[in-house]
């Protein structure tokens, strides 16, 4: 399929690189532009990524310098505060994937949506590019109705965020509100006394604190749920590729089912380490939105991950994104 290529924003980055890298293994065919403020390291990415290029970008210009260079999407791995990256996106008429906004951010974002709504945005401020949200989504439907959803990433200390990663999540917590998270019903900003471990698959627990990304968000409005959080903590995980830290997320579920009330875990693993996790998500929603998943490309809207994916079909990707997924005690 030839198309225009896809220009990534911070893309010599950790989560950046990650996803040229993903977007490479499964689409070959497809170029590929990275944009970075280091353009010798770019040029050298670029070229040994193949099938790309590197360019500068100037943020205070309305067509970010790239003048008539031709760009079929932009996937902001970087926060743009000023959001000329989208506006950009907006004048050419292409998709744009944002993935840095938490959830008391979102509302520039929809507001200039609103205003010019034929282009694709795809909010994706969730963990770990909206995997363990789809996840946790296509196992809801294995109840007959949801009460509680739970994710909890699990870092480990060899592993931390990515530079960019802990740069917007330190921002978020110094700058926002405490985290938000639905309650038995209500949205709550949570306070410092409502921080709850996180049960790993082996039963320890993993000190923890609750982020207020937008996967609230996307997991209440499809499943109705009455309370649903996400924590993130620090703990040692089992050695992934290379003997490199791998990456776990655990999915709690409490829903009624045939036989009652029950409480299912799960843990989602991912050898490559937690970069690469959140790169497979984002890689995802950048082939649904172009069509390169074989369907027509997704049309003008305002998407979450869990409205933009078929979450049956994230299930069965699983395999192929190198992620598994296994029942907990």
């Amino acid at each position: 399929m030839s198309m225009d290529p896809i220009l990534l924003i911070g893309g010599t980055g950790a989560l950046g690189r990650k996803i040229a890298e993903w977007l490479r293994a499964r689409h070959p065919g497809v170029s590929i532009t990275i944009a970075a403020r280091d353009q010798a390291r770019a040029r050298k990415f670029a070229n040994d990524l193949g099938n790309a290029d590197a360019t500068a970008i100037d943020l205070g210009r309305a067509d970010l310098g790239l003048e008539g260079r031709r760009v079929g999407l932009v996937i902001a791995a970087f926060k743009d505060h000023a959001h000329r990256s989208f506006r950009f996106a907006q004048d050419r008429g292409v998709p744009y994937i944002a993935l840095s906004e938490a959830a008391f951010e979102i509302a520039p974002l929809v507001a200039m949506h609103a205003h010019r709504p034929e282009t694709p945005l795809a909010l994706i401020g969730h963990t770990h590019g909206g995997l363990p949200a789809m996840i946790a989504l296509a196992l809801s439907r294995r109840f007959a109705s949801v009460d509680s959803i739970r994710l909890g990433a699990v870092f480990d200390p060899d592993d931390p965020l990515p530079p960019g990663a802990e740069q917007d999540m330190a921002r978020i917590m110094k700058a926002g509100p405490p985290p938000l998270a639905l309650v038995d019903g209500h949205w709550r900003w949570l306070p410092p006394e409502a921080m709850q471990p996180i049960r790993r698959a082996g039963g320890e627990d993993a000190p923890a604190e609750a982020a207020g990304l937008t996967d609230t968000l996307g997991l209440w409005a499809p499943t109705g749920a009455r309370s649903v959080r996400l924590d993130m903590g620090v703990a040692p995980t089992a050695l992934g590729a290379d003997g490199k830290p791998g990456h776990e997320v655990m999915i709690e579920i409490i829903g009624r089912a045939q036989d009652g009330v029950i409480t299912r875990r799960w843990v989602v693993t991912d050898p490559d380490g937690n970069a690469a996790f959140g790169a497979k998500g984002l890689v995802l929603a950048a082939e649904r939105l172009l069509g390169l998943d074989g369907k027509p490309a997704a049309g003008a809207g305002l998407y979450f991950v869990e409205a933009l994916l078929d979450a049956e079909w994230v299930l069965a990707e699983l395999p192929k994104l190198r992620l598994t997924l296994a029942e907990a005690a």
